[in-house]
């Protein structure tokens, strides 16, 4: 910059070095995906916006469908794992505890928010994908049912606790 009076401009201060970035634009919906017995949630590098992304603020829906709750020991937004790798995995077992208190068949819901030198995007839409399902427990209280038994039939009743959270489609039935 130089400065202009009546005579002229005099000299030209120092370069100064001028970066222009904002906050991060809002980041599209993450993605959760079961697998196993962990839910996994990622998602994709928000527009920079100029300036590196420094955290992350990810919050998971519970039961109620209303409330968010981040949970910072397993998705610690400020962690530079979770920063580079932009994922996080939650325990199926935590995810039905409170604060969370999802049941199985339910989807599990993320948001999130990225921040860097210039503040905080807004958040996210919500995204899914997860639903809580795990295979049935075995069936129990299996009895014989004498008076279907003929030459060539037998007939059994049993009683299922468990259905992991979808419909049983079928049985199998096995002698030794």
């Amino acid at each position: 910059m130089s400065a202009r009076n009546i005579y002229g401009y005099g000299e030209a201060s120092q370069p100064v070095s001028i970066l222009a970035a904002q906050e991060p634009y809002k980041p599209i919906p993450p993605t959760t995906t079961l697998e196993l017995s962990n839910v996994i949630i990622s998602w994709d590098l928000p527009n920079e916006m100029g300036s590196p992304i420094t955290s992350y603020s990810i919050e998971v829906l519970h039961k109620d469908g209303v409330t968010y709750t981040p949970d910072l020991v397993l998705c610690d937004g400020l962690d530079a794992n979770v920063v580079m790798n932009r994922k996080c995995v939650f325990p199926v077992s935590v995810l039905t505890e409170e604060p969370y208190s999802l049941t199985w068949a339910d989807s599990v819901w993320a948001r999130l928010t990225a921040t860097n030198a210039y503040g905080t995007s807004a958040y996210s839409e919500a995204g899914n994908g997860a639903i809580l399902y795990t295979i049935p427990d075995a069936p129990f209280n299996l009895v014989e049912e004498i008076e279907y038994r003929t030459v060539s039939t037998v007939g059994f009743s049993w009683d299922t606790a468990f259905y992991g959270g979808t419909p049983i489609i079928d049985f199998s039935v096995m002698s030794d």
